[in-house]
């Protein structure tokens, strides 16, 4: 048995290896075809001194040879052998500082230690994070090269450790898969720099984030950035933008917890969505998940949707719709220090002539009366009822510039349609 990666295609040389019903030895290559367990097998008689060979591509993966002193007179009758051929990075081989080029499928092991070690994904391919000892543990960032698509596969009973973010380059993707049926299986994922947890930054325009079966906590940063006119400061989303655009974000059958970005009184990013304002983003899809999210410092940004920043002026952002499925939303919103605030959901505060327009907000499987319950969930800061609007649609602000826009707020009819609830600005205004 050959213990590869599932469903890929795997060339395998032997010598003095006499297939099962054959009566000399095979001469030539085999190409094997891993199933969905990464599976692949032989059948037949490897001799003492045999050797057999793993390819993946121009990759060889695994070389053995079935010594005299392991395995005398070569493999025995009706007797199984397995052999590991799967592709592996231990960050303990490693220096500290270093950057690690990734261009196919391999297995990260860690063992324990935090390693200041960069991940640069230079072609589409898998990424698998093995729990090893105690998971993978970086204080560096991963990134993603211009149009290509990492797939990062978080797997064992272990917390995984990303301290410097997932960072996506221009048409780049990114897609992360865990196993909820493991108790501890958890990415972590902290940004630096002013950069998103996962997302665009750099003035990017980037592909797709896509969270799948997974329990992700990431968080957003922020820094004082000058360079960058006319703003004094950039926050970011855990999950989504800096001063980055991008396309859609999809989460489905997920645990999240998420914190935005937040930059003094300056700059404030959601927790699900876009930082620096004047960022494009498509749409966010949030199913059969349960979003823990929070914005962080001041309660001008929306927790999902779009971010706020006070030294943007004569920028317009765009959002696409908010699509919201079976998803227990437990947000919270802290107390502004400025006396005004952003909605939960939503485009977010408006400052000036910078604002977000976005597309509809939609509970599809979710009514009027059912909303209103888990509305009522939420942690509002105390003086939100004074100093804020709508939990849903419109910042405190944004009611008071029509060029402002979203397209309404629309939930579950209670058979197969959907009904708008909204006054034309938000929905649910605590006074």
């Amino acid at each position: 048995r050959i213990v590869g990666l599932p469903n890929h295609t795997l060339t395998v040389t032997t010598t003095d290896f006499t297939p099962a019903g054959a009566t000399s030895v095979a001469t030539e290559p085999y190409t094997l075809t891993a199933d969905d367990k990464g599976n692949a097998y032989l059948y037949g008689i490897f001799a003492e001194g045999a050797t057999v060979t793993v390819k993946k591509g121009d990759v060889t993966l695994k070389d053995y040879t079935f010594t005299a002193e392991k395995n005398p007179n070569g493999t025995e009758y009706n007797k199984s052998y397995a052999l590991d051929a799967r592709p592996v990075i231990k960050l303990w081989e490693y220096n500290n500082g270093e950057t690690v080029e990734i261009t196919d499928v391999c297995i990260i092991y860690g063992d324990g230690d935090m390693y200041d070690i960069s991940l640069n994904i230079v072609e589409s391919t898998t990424v698998i994070f093995d729990a090893g000892t105690s998971g993978v543990k970086l204080s560096a960032p991963i990134t993603v090269a211009d149009g290509k698509t990492l797939t990062l596969r978080i797997e064992g009973d272990a917390e995984h450790t990303v301290n410097g973010g997932i960072s996506l380059g221009n048409s780049s993707n990114v897609i992360i898969e865990g196993d909820l049926t493991k108790e501890n299986n958890k990415l972590t994922v902290t940004a630096t720099d002013g950069n998103a947890g996962i997302g665009a930054n750099n003035g990017v325009t980037a592909g797709d984030i896509t969270i799948r079966n997974a329990r992700v906590d990431a968080t957003g940063s922020s820094k004082e950035a000058p360079e960058i006119p006319p703003s004094t400061s950039i926050s970011s989303a855990a999950i989504g933008t800096s001063d980055g655009s991008m396309g859609n974000i999809l989460i489905e059958n997920s645990i999240i917890v998420a914190e935005g970005g937040y930059y003094e009184s300056s700059s404030h990013a959601a927790a699900i969505g876009i930082g620096y304002v004047g960022s494009t983003m498509g749409n966010i899809t949030l199913k059969d998940s349960q979003i823990t999210a929070t914005n962080k410092g001041d309660g001008l940004a929306s927790v999902i949707g779009a971010g706020w920043n006070h030294h943007v002026f004569d920028v317009v952002g765009t959002l696409g719709d908010i699509v919201i499925t079976n998803t227990d939303l437990n947000l919270s919103m802290v107390i502004s220090i400025t006396n005004l605030y952003g909605a939960f959901i939503g485009p977010g505060f408006i400052n000036s002539n910078a604002y977000i327009n976005m597309g509809k907000i939609i509970f599809t499987d979710m009514t009027q009366a059912e909303l209103d319950e888990m509305i009522a969930t939420w942690n509002f800061p105390e003086d939100f009822a004074e100093f804020g609007k709508y939990a849903i649609g419109l910042g405190y602000l944004g009611i008071y510039h029509e060029t402002q826009t979203y397209e309404g707020i629309w939930v579950s009819d209670g058979a197969d349609g959907l009904v708008r609830i909204d006054d034309g600005y938000g929905y649910h205004d605590p006074e």
